[in-house]
C-alpha cells in the first residue's frame, strides 16, 4: 500500500497494463479454444441478450443466479408485463 502522495505513480502503470491486456484477450481466448475445445467467453460472455430490455453485468455467484430469472423472463409471460 502507498499513501495518497504516490497514488498516481501506482495507479497509472496498473491502468496501462490493463489496457495492454485488452489486446491479448482475443489471442488468449483462441489459445484456450485450441487447448480445451470450448469457448472461454473472452472478456465478456453474453447470455440471452439479443432482444433483452435489461442486461445484468455480474461476476461469481450473482452471475450463476442471474441466469435462471433471465431464462424465465425470456418467455412471453414476462414480456407481456
Amino acid at each position: 500500500m502507498v499513501g495518497p502522495e504516490a497514488c498516481t505513480e501506482v495507479r497509472y502503470p496498473a491502468h496501462a497494463k490493463q489496457i495492454q491486456a485488452l489486446e491479448l484477450i482475443p489471442q488468449v481466448a483462441a489459445e484456450f479454444w485450441r487447448v480445451f475445445e470450448r469457448d472461454s467467453g473472452g472478456l465478456i460472455k453474453s447470455y440471452r441478450t439479443d432482444d433483452a430490455q435489461t442486461i445484468v453485468i455480474a461476476l461469481g455467484s450473482v452471475l450463476a443466479r442471474s441466469r435462471t430469472p433471465s431464462t424465465h423472463c425470456a418467455t412471453k409471460v414476462c414480456r407481456s408485463a
